[in-house]
């Protein structure tokens, strides 16, 4: 038997009364194949967290959950926590500086992690019996898409990256990520951006670049931005 809160309300988890509507569904998957980045939008409580839900497994994508305060770097360092890479902190000064406070330059991060079966060196110690692999550092920019990309790929992120409550932040946040998606386009990794909002290219009026790279599903139906 159901309980009343499988049935109805909004859930992190599919609701059993959850209808698959082929003009929205069908599509909906299709745009997730096509490579381009994903924007779902409408007015609130309308079921788009459930197409997520619907069509993605737990183990299809990662998903940040945007605040008023959140930054592109938040977000990004957020995705990387997800996937199991473990980062240092640091800030550099325009002098190259490396130091613990935050003074100026960019906010800058040095990521260990195992290299492939070329870059990675295994030592074996004869006296103990023991093996060890030698981690590479190597040191990103988490500030700049092309960084994170970089990172994602040497760690063989196949997943999506799902974006939820888009609109809460900032005119200037979304109008950053707006340009970073513009590169992630480019590396083949796939945003799906949940935003509440009733204007269309809502993206692609921040970045005109974006025309023809990202499909909108609006509640109803699914459209690309090249209209």
């Amino acid at each position: 038997m159901h309980q009343t809160t499988d049935v109805f309300g909004v859930r992190s988890r599919l609701i059993k009364t959850y209808l698959e509507r082929e003009a929205v569904d069908k599509r909906f998957k299709e745009a997730l194949q096509s490579g381009n980045e994903v924007i779902v939008y409408g007015s609130s409580k309308q079921g788009k967290t459930s197409l997520i839900l619907k069509h993605l497994s737990e183990d299809q994508y990662v998903k940040v959950e945007c605040s008023p305060n959140t930054q592109p770097v938040d977000i990004y360092k957020s995705i990387l926590r997800q996937i199991g890479v473990t980062f240092i902190e640091s800030e550099t000064t325009d002098s190259g500086y490396e130091h613990g406070a935050k003074v100026g330059g960019s906010f800058r991060v040095k990521i260990p992690f195992l290299g492939d079966t070329k870059a990675s060196v295994e030592a074996q110690d004869k006296a103990s019996g023991k093996s060890s692999v030698r981690q590479s550092h190597v040191e990103y920019n988490l500030a700049l898409a092309q960084d994170v990309s970089e990172v994602l790929h040497s760690n063989g992120f196949r997943k999506y990256i799902v974006l939820e409550n888009f609109h809460y932040l900032s005119n200037e946040v979304q109008q950053s990520l707006a340009y970073d998606l513009r590169i992630f386009q480019d590396h083949h990794l796939v945003f799906v951006v949940l935003g509440i909002w009733r204007e269309a290219n809502r993206l692609v009026q921040f970045n005109g670049d974006l025309l023809d790279r990202v499909t909108e599903s609006v509640w109803g139906q699914i459209k690309n931005s090249s209209h």
